[in-house]
């Protein structure tokens, strides 16, 4: 065990910190609806896609916070937030996906979202940022489950 505010870890403990190896970065501009409908797929799930929102799985949000519903095993968002206020749909935001692209497909064919796969592995870009000394932001409460 490291501290993970001081980032000292090893090249091999870093590197065991995300799985997949296939993991990648996808980034998009969208409003505010659009982001709502991503992290309402991500929540709830999607036809032909995984239900990635459960007791043993959560997605992990930076810069925005979530209010789920849980009723019989089943999770509905309620809200998406930035700084304690629901967003906005006109609202506009840089959205970085960690995926692997197999459940990326059905956001890539929506037309009306354009997201762009970075060069590099999540796994070697984590890799060498902590390696260059990067630091990983405070803790803060992201999900709240009604």
């Amino acid at each position: 065990m490291g501290s993970v505010f001081k980032a000292d870890y090893t090249e091999k403990m870093a590197g065991n910190m995300i799985i997949p190896d296939p993991l990648c970065a996808w980034q998009s501009e969208m409003t505010g609806a659009q982001l709502k409908e991503l992290v309402r797929a991500y929540v709830e799930g999607y036809e032909g896609g995984i239900t990635p929102f459960n007791r043993g799985s959560l997605p992990t949000v930076s810069g925005i916070s979530v209010e789920v519903q849980e009723t019989d095993g089943k999770y509905t968002l309620l809200r998406v937030l930035r700084d304690d206020r629901e967003i906005g749909d006109e609202d506009t935001f840089k959205v970085t996906c960690l995926n692997i692209a197999a459940y990326m497909n059905v956001f890539l064919e929506d037309e009306n979202r354009v997201f762009e796969k970075e060069e590099d592995r999540v796994k070697a870009a984590w890799t060498a940022y902590i390696k260059d000394g990067g630091t990983l932001s405070e803790p803060e409460n992201y999900i709240t489950l009604k």
